[in-house]
């Protein structure tokens, strides 16, 4: 039996009653058949554990394309985990590398030319999934920006990012244009203080934003009325495989017996849920404010009125985008000098410092108090790679996890591929081999949380003198 109560930062950040009230939550209807509790022993084809995109899509099409009885179960409720706390960024990426040139030469150097460009197609095919799925869902998500706009923060990164254009157009076919500081500042991206500081950036025309709750709830009610029965506050404590095959999923209070199980629970996912995912996965904390809706005056006051979802070219960006209502989402992966704490403490403390970076990157807006703070946990892999499986010593049982904050698009149609593949509709060796790739074990388990600090501040410190 695997036990799967062991997970790494503060149980603040797996606890219901601990949740920060995002924007998102703010703005969204939970329905109340989310709550509802696991609390007999149940008998289905498939068990999903986890309700983010990943998890509710493939719930989705199991329960509705594929026919199959489908339990889901969720420690809190479908949504609540980074799906439901995201940025709300839908782009490209979903490796190590936020820069997807970056990521495609290391994918060229492990796995060929042939196997890289099937990894970026596989983000653009993303991309188009997700924003069918909202259609067909008939979703409130909200969609707005063209693209994704990637700002210099250093006179070298401005020229790394005019070299990167090429890139889009001859290998993703995606356009992608460097734009000026003078265009910048006439287009309403100006997000620094002084001219001097406003250096151009990359406009790669994939991607939007979008209300990441809103879409997570369109999902899990789709999946009540396809028939799937969804349960709230149940923790997975355990799985089991049984002597006929089967699979026994423990609850605190009852277990499903299942065909095949999907682990979909990306940075929330425990470190003993199978021995071959103990150490894969590196959980880190993502931290968003959002101000209160700005008027016309202040978006000119500070020279920002545009939509597109913005990052700079950190190793550890910020993140922001204008929301619909006038309101600016601000947030941070990592970094800044002690983000790893997860407790309410923590929390506390983090959040003048996540203020204090809002207000030097803009300065006109530095007076005001913003009127949501939250978090989420994010998964890194020791590969640099997500990943679409089976669980070895665990036959029937399948993953899909490691996104590396950019999971909203590739998690959303893993969660589908994954799906076909568990309802024998699809080979698994069609996927592209990134995705397949064996997971391995970040080094020196018991000191994962040290190192993670290390690599954080790391990170900070490069991000300062680069």
């Amino acid at each position: 039996m695997s036990d799967l109560h062991n997970r790494q930062h503060d149980p603040d950040a797996y606890a219901l009653e601990g949740e920060g009230l995002s924007y998102w939550r703010d703005s969204a209807v939970v329905p109340q058949f989310l709550f509802q509790q696991l609390s007999s022993d149940q008998v289905a084809d498939c068990v999903v554990v986890g309700g983010g995109v990943t998890g509710l899509n493939a719930a989705l099409r199991l329960a509705g394309r594929h026919q199959r009885k489908v339990a889901l179960l969720d420690s809190a409720y479908p949504g609540w985990g980074a799906s439901g706390r995201s940025f709300g960024f839908c782009g490209l990426g979903g490796g190590f590398f936020m820069d997807a040139s970056r990521q495609h030469k290391m994918i060229v150097k492990k796995l060929g030319e042939a196997e890289a460009i099937r990894f970026g197609q596989s983000q653009v095919q993303a991309l188009a999934f997700l924003k069918a799925s909202i259609r067909e869902l008939g979703a409130d998500a909200q969609i707005q920006g063209d693209g994704e706009l990637v700002l210099a923060h250093s006179p070298a990164q401005a020229i790394a990012l005019r070299e990167q254009a090429s890139f889009y157009a001859s290998t993703l076919s995606v356009g992608a244009d460097f734009l000026s500081s003078a265009h910048l500042l006439d287009h309403g991206m100006h997000h620094r203080g002084q001219q001097d500081h406003c250096l151009g950036g990359l406009h790669i025309k994939a991607g939007f934003g979008l209300h990441p709750l809103r879409y997570s709830m369109a999902l899990a009610t789709a999946c009540h009325q396809a028939g799937a029965d969804l349960y709230g506050q149940s923790d997975v404590i355990a799985i089991s495989p049984e002597r006929d095959g089967r699979v026994r999923v423990h609850t605190s209070l009852g277990s499903v017996l299942a065909k095949q199980v999907l682990v979909a629970t990306n940075g929330y996912t425990s470190q003993r849920s199978a021995p071959s995912l103990a150490g894969c996965s590196l959980p880190v904390l993502a931290h968003a404010l959002v101000t209160p809706p700005l008027s016309e005056a202040r978006l000119q006051a500070q020279g920002w009125w545009s939509d597109v979802m913005t990052r700079d070219a950190r190793r550890l960006p910020y993140f922001f985008r204008l929301l619909p209502g006038g309101r600016m989402l601000f947030g941070v992966y990592g970094g800044l000098w002690g983000s790893w704490d997860a407790s309410r403490l923590g929390e506390e403390q983090f959040a003048p410092r996540l203020r204090a970076a809002f207000a030097q990157t803009f300065p006109a807006w530095a007076d005001l108090e913003p009127s949501h703070f939250w978090s989420g946990l994010t998964s890194f892999h020791a590969s640099g790679l997500p990943h679409i499986g089976p669980v070895a010593e665990m036959p029937g049982v399948w993953t899909a996890q490691g996104y590396h904050g950019r999971g909203m698009a590739l998690g959303a149609w893993a969660g589908a591929q994954i799906a076909d593949i568990m309802a024998a509709k699809r080979r698994y060796d069609a996927l592209p081999l990134a995705f397949r790739m064996p997971l391995n074990a970040y080094p020196f388990p018991a000191l994962q949380a040290w190192a993670m600090k290390a690599g954080l501040l790391a990170l900070t410190t490069y991000d300062r003198w680069r």
